[in-house]
């Protein structure tokens, strides 16, 4: 059992709890994911896991099926047969007081980690960003593109390539108030100025919309050998060079959480200051604010700010 500190609220809670669109689990149920909770009870037999430890709840589960191997986040969505499985044995989330979570789900954040829940329950983007350039496999020195990066996913991406050493980050995206915000929190942050290049090494694609041809600009800023990485949710069909492909001798992947064993390493970034959360901003609600908090994530979150539940 936990005792929650800070839920953090995503934009797309709106569209989850109103439409069809999604495979959530059977209503009603408590929807919620990305939270910040005190140990306050084990179930027998569970190992590593301390009452009065803060923890951060990394709701994915994966199916293990032979022929469908699908996923679902607890309180939110499923995809495939073994994920909607998943679904049915744990459907309540973290919008809640208390919430009851499978121990691997469980992540013990460091003492030394001294920063505010409402804060720290980003930690799901910042890891989805993580682990969008460690599959790119980003060396120091670098020269990153982060497409999207005026929205939550792109400006944790931004964030994540600082820490892990980037020479350069290329921001691009459609609001510029928030570029301009982040090209002045480094110097090594440039907004994009549309020039045709192809001098990037990492290109992460965080765009979620219904015109793929952002993320085909992007992509073909890469140079020869460069990476990309996409985190995004574009609703429809990218076009692919198929020679330009094989000429460049690049690389597309699709990422879409950070592997369980790899939240420790994270996490060392931030005791050690390399992963900077001090230009993050919160807004907080109350639990019984839940629909004004919902509706703060769709209009305002973006860029540094985001949206939380606080229970304090």
């Amino acid at each position: 059992m936990l005792r929650l500190e800070a839920s953090f609220v995503a934009p797309f809670f709106r569209e989850l709890v109103t439409t069809n669109r999604w495979k959530t689990p059977t209503r009603p149920f408590t929807p919620g994911q990305d939270a910040i909770g005190i140990v306050e009870s084990v179930g027998d037999g569970v190992p590593g896991h301390v009452s009065g430890n803060r923890v951060y709840c990394d709701t994915l589960l994966r199916g293990h099926g032979l022929v469908d191997e699908g996923h679902c986040f607890i309180g939110t969505f499923a995809t495939g047969a073994s994920g909607l499985r998943l679904q049915q044995d744990w459907p309540d989330g973290a919008f809640a007081q208390q919430v009851v979570l499978p121990a691997e789900c469980l992540v013990p954040i460091p003492p030394e980690v001294d920063a505010d829940p409402a804060i720290l329950c980003r930690l799901g983007w910042l890891g989805t960003a993580w682990g969008a350039l460690e599959r790119a496999h980003l060396q120091p020195g670098e020269r990153v593109a982060v497409n999207g990066a005026t929205g939550l996913i792109g400006t944790s991406t931004v964030l994540a390539a600082l820490a892990m050493g980037a020479g350069s980050v290329r921001v691009i995206g459609r609001r510029r108030v928030i570029l301009d915000e982040l090209s002045s929190h480094d110097h090594r942050i440039v907004i994009e100025d549309g020039r045709s290049r192809q001098d990037i090494d990492v290109v992460v694609d965080c765009v979620e919309a219904d015109d793929p041809s952002s993320t085909e600009r992007a992509i073909g800023m890469l140079r020869r050998g460069g990476r990309a990485v996409i985190v995004g949710g574009v609703d429809a069909s990218i076009s692919l060079d198929y020679g330009w492909f094989i000429g460049r001798e690049a690389t597309v992947t699709g990422s879409m959480w950070l592997p369980r064993g790899d939240w420790r390493r994270l996490l060392a970034q931030i005791v050690s200051g390399s992963l900077d959360l001090s230009p993050l901003r919160c807004r907080r609600f109350m639990l019984q604010e839940i629909n004004g908090a919902i509706d703060a994530a769709v209009s305002e979150a973006g860029g540094f700010e985001h949206v939380a539940i606080v229970h304090s």
